[in-house]
This record gives C-alpha cells, sequence and structure tokens, in this order.
C-alpha cells in the first residue's frame, strides 16, 4: 500500500479520532487535521458517552478509550421527575460524560502521540486542502463549509425540528441524568440534564415556539446579538423557572440561545478525493444521544475501508456503502425520539410516571418491552400495572409482552378478549366494532398529511362513539411504527380508542405501543373487502 497524504477539516471527535486510527495503522502516512477553534472555545458544556461508544472506541483503540476514560465522570443513574411523581430508570445510562472541551484536548494529544499533526486554530479552504493532500477527511459538523462548497455533488437536504432548544450549563450537582419538566405560565419548559463534572452539569432545555413566544424569549436572534454572545434573558427565566433543581445555582452559557435542530442527510458522501464524516454527513438529534458514537464508528468504517490496497475511490465508495444503512437507522430512530420530545408535555399528564419511562425507552422503535424488562424490570412491571389496573403482583416477571396483548379490551358495550385480534378469524356479531380504516402514509404524526387522518378519525367517530378507528399502511416495521405514531396523536387529539394493523413479528411493538399509552388494540391479517374507503365514514 503506497504512502498517502490525508488531511482532516474539523478538529471534533470524529476528525481527530479517524485522524489517529490512520496514523496507528499506517505510520508512514502523512496525517493533518485542520481546526478554527482553540478547545477551550469550542461550543457547548459536557457532553455524554454511552457505553457503545466507549466499547467501539475500545475494539479498535484500548489505549484512547482508557485515556478518555481516565478524565470522563461516571453516574449510573437516571430518573423522570414528573408533577406525579419521581420514577428511576435504572438500566439507562451505563457511558460516562465529559466535558467537550477535555475531551477534545485528550484526542487532540491522542493524535499528536502517534504522529499527527494537528493545526489549532487554523482556518483553510477545502479547495487548498483537495489539492494538498490525496485525501481530504470533512469533519467539518453541521455547518460543514465543505459540503455547502460542493452541494451539487453531495446533494445534501438539512430539516429543522419543530422544537426550540438552548445549551446550558451550570454548577449544580447532579446525581445522574434528569428529565424534568417545569409549568410557567407561558406553558411548558424541559429540561434534560446530566453532570460530567462533581460540581459541573450540562443542562439542555426545550420548549415549543408558541410557548417561546409567549413567554417574550422568541426575539434575541431577532435583534441581532454578536454570535459569541448568550441570551442572558432566556437563562435568567429559566433559572428562575428550574430553581428546585440549581439549588441556588445559575444556568450558565456559551453562545446560548434558542435554536432547532438540523437534521442533515446527503445522497453522496464522496466527492472527489473528498469524503463527509460525522455531522458533516449526517445528524441525530440529541435526544437519542448517540451523536459521537456515529462520528466514532463512521471513523471506525472509515479506517477499515482505506486499509485495502483498493484505489481511493474504490475505498470510499466501499465505506460509504458499509456505512449508510446503519446512520440511516440511528437517524431513524432519532427522528422518532425527536418527535416523541416534541409532544412530550401534551402526554406526560396522561400516564403514570413509570408509563412516562417505558413510553421513553420505547420512544425510537429500538428497544422492545420485553428487552426492556430485562434492565428496568421493576419500572416495566410498575408500568404494566399502572396501565392495566391491577397491583403489581399481578403482572408476570418474564415474557411481559405476551401477557399485554392478551389483556381484554371494552369500548362501550362491547369487549375483545385481548388486544390483538386475528381478522380472518373475527366474527362480526362479536368483539369491537371498528370505524374506517384510515390509511396512514406519512412517517411526521404532527405534519399536515396527519391533521388530514385527525379529521378523518374525528368523522369515524362522530357517527359512532363506540368505534375504534382503525389505522392501516405498508407491512414493513417502519410503516408499523409510523401507524403507532399517527395513532397517539389521534388519540391525544380526539380521546378515541385507536388500533392500527400489524404483522405476526410486531408483537413487541404491539406490547410497548399498549402499555405507552399509543394504541388500544392492533389488527392482524389483511382489512375485509366490504370496510369502506381511506377516509370515509363507516364502520363493521
Amino acid at each position: 500500500m503506497r504512502s498517502r497524504r490525508v488531511g482532516v477539516i474539523g478538529g471534533g471527535a470524529g476528525g481527530l479520532f479517524t485522524a489517529r486510527l490512520l496514523a496507528l495503522r499506517h505510520p508512514t502516512w502523512q496525517i493533518e487535521v485542520f481546526e478554527r477553534l482553540e478547545s477551550r472555545g469550542t461550543f457547548g458544556f459536557g457532553i455524554g458517552l454511552t457505553g457503545a461508544a466507549l466499547a467501539a472506541v475500545e475494539s479498535v483503540d484500548p489505549e484512547a478509550r482508557e485515556a478518555i476514560a481516565a478524565v470522563a465522570f461516571r453516574f449510573a443513574t437516571a430518573e423522570f421527575r414528573l408533577p406525579g411523581g419521581t420514577v428511576g430508570i435504572p438500566g439507562f445510562h451505563r457511558g460516562v460524560a465529559i466535558a467537550r472541551s477535555q475531551l477534545l484536548t485528550t484526542l487532540v494529544d491522542l493524535a499528536r502521540q502517534v504522529g499527527v499533526r494537528v493545526h489549532v486554530g487554523h482556518d483553510v479552504d477545502v479547495d487548498d486542502v483537495r489539492r494538498d493532500f490525496d485525501l481530504v477527511v470533512a469533519a467539518d459538523g453541521v455547518s460543514s463549509s465543505t459540503r455547502q462548497r460542493y452541494q451539487d455533488a453531495f446533494e445534501p437536504t438539512v430539516v429543522e425540528g419543530r422544537g426550540r432548544y438552548i445549551w446550558c450549563g451550570t454548577e449544580a450537582p447532579l446525581d445522574g441524568t434528569v428529565f424534568t419538566p417545569v409549568r410557567t405560565p407561558a406553558g411548558y419548559f424541559t429540561a434534560h440534564a446530566y453532570p460530567y463534572a462533581p460540581d459541573r452539569s450540562t443542562i439542555v432545555v426545550e420548549t415549543d415556539a408558541a410557548t417561546l413566544e409567549r413567554a417574550g424569549l422568541d426575539g434575541f436572534e431577532a435583534r441581532g446579538a454578536d454570535p459569541a454572545e448568550s441570551d442572558e434573558e432566556s437563562l435568567d427565566v429559566l433559572t428562575e423557572a428550574f430553581a428546585p433543581m440549581l439549588r441556588g445555582h445559575k444556568l450558565l452559557g456559551n453562545r446560548s440561545r434558542w435554536f432547532r435542530f438540523r437534521t442533515v442527510q446527503c445522497r453522496s458522501w464522496v466527492h472527489g478525493n473528498a469524503v463527509l464524516l460525522g455531522d458533516a454527513a449526517a445528524t441525530a438529534d440529541p435526544s437519542l444521544g448517540s451523536g459521537t458514537k456515529l462520528a466514532v464508528e463512521s471513523a471506525i468504517a472509515l479506517a477499515d475501508a482505506l486499509d485495502t490496497d483498493a484505489p481511493l475511490d474504490e475505498a470510499l465508495s466501499a465505506y460509504e456503502s458499509a456505512r449508510r444503512p446503519p446512520v440511516e437507522r440511528l437517524q431513524g430512530w432519532a427522528l422518532r425520539s425527536q418527535r416523541w420530545w416534541d409532544s412530550f408535555p401534551r402526554r406526560m399528564n396522561r400516564l403514570a410516571p413509570a408509563q412516562v419511562a417505558v413510553a421513553f425507552l420505547t420512544r425510537a422503535g429500538a428497544v422492545a418491552l420485553d428487552e426492556t424488562l430485562e434492565s428496568n424490570a421493576d419500572v416495566v412491571r410498575a408500568a404494566v400495572a399502572a396501565w392495566a389496573g391491577v397491583g403489581i403482583d399481578g403482572v408476570p416477571h418474564r415474557r411481559i409482552a405476551d401477557w399485554v396483548v392478551g389483556r381484554p379490551l371494552r369500548v362501550g358495550d362491547r369487549q375483545a378478549p385481548s388486544r390483538l385480534i386475528d381478522l380472518a378469524r373475527r366474527r362480526p356479531e362479536d368483539g369491537l366494532r371498528f370505524g374506517g380504516p384510515v390509511t396512514v402514509t406519512s412517517g411526521d404524526p404532527w405534519g399536515p398529511e396527519s391533521d388530514r387522518l385527525v379529521d378523518a378519525a374525528r368523522e369515524i367517530v362522530r357517527d359512532g362513539p363506540d368505534r375504534v378507528v382503525l389505522l392501516r399502511g405498508a407491512e414493513d416495521r417502519q410503516a408499523v411504527l409510523d401507524r403507532v405514531q399517527v395513532a397517539e396523536r389521534i388519540r391525544l387529539d380526539l380521546d378515541v380508542p385507536v388500533g392500527v394493523t400489524v404483522g405476526e413479528s410486531d408483537v413487541q411493538d404491539v406490547a410497548g405501543a399498549l402499555v405507552a399509552g399509543r394504541i388500544d388494540v392492533a389488527c392482524l391479517g389483511a382489512v375485509p373487502a366490504t370496510t369502506t374507503p381511506s377516509g370515509e365514514r363507516g364502520a363493521w
């Protein structure tokens, strides 16, 4: 394998770890990193590193894993603090947290130890780097100048979420992760908080646009504030709102201002000798907590692809082909998580605290109910007991999904013997009375298409309040999860029973959706041909 010159644009976790891995594997290569910001000037406070992210680092570089762990802060608890009570989530966090500046300093040291030249405070032009290096790794973040320069080649799409976030810090000590909403006269603000040192914590506060406007906190950007300034008015208001959690401490800013998260996707990650990596190529909503994991695993995949004697264009194509499917899968999970948090205040007062915790753990469709039971047995059993209206002693310790779907459902004077109905064996004179069905084609439960589905459901129940609104659609799992999300929207808006069509392999998803209050019943098999077309009124 001939020696190569590699220029890495961006000194974040993804760029620095890529540079170190390539230097470890190819000592004769010339590798340089260009980062425009000093580490102490980096945005943010502490960041979380999941157990999966640390395991990925250790699998290829135990020394780096040890160096990161030596300066990281460990904690093991997580809890929801809700108006109805506090509930712990024992199996949620298995990683560590670390000051972002400390992580980058550590990664710079690790890169330099293996011969990488790291230029900090050095802004570069991507065209110059492409001319001077055989390979350019563009790890220059969500606002990637490389992606913008060659947007005709990468064909990016950038979609902003509905929620508004502000990234803050505090000297208030926390024992672990805390999720807590606060109701103000303007509406709800929800904090996602976790410690990264004994006396330092990160707090991300989110809300919706209407609440921000009612609170009078939506004008900071319009005033043309300096990019280095923080929205001190918002920090003061939120300090007062979250006073019980802060225990006398203030919220601190670091260019902290309200923003909407941008989900980045690109048709291609490769253009000539340039390749996108990390947030430059794809972003995942931070509520999933996997941003650093995404970058680290992409760095490993790129290093693996460059380990062969294949020409550079073939190696980069192999990297994208191998890495794109898991990245897109994680982005799908993150988008579901984002939408769950967008609607969180509407949900939390309708569910018992343990149900909220289970709804959170199953929100993305990445974890099944029985799998959740293994790490959070007490919480899951308490949630199931609250949902079923039984004592916790009446809830089994294993195969809980089968028990959940086997519970009866009564709507008006009709009753189904279980929550999973085989339409092929159902007799019209028995069980529930369904209305619709309504066909779901949108994956966004809060978008305009779902607005129309809510209107269709409203017409169905107007003609018969004892009807269960049935949602149908494609048979793949992602389509089933889309229907479940839309079903929850209809339940929240109309307070009516809703069912979804599913496949035989979807029992775990059905069970989780039932306990989390997303659906009331699920149906196997094809909808009978005698039913009305999508959106029309009818019953069967």
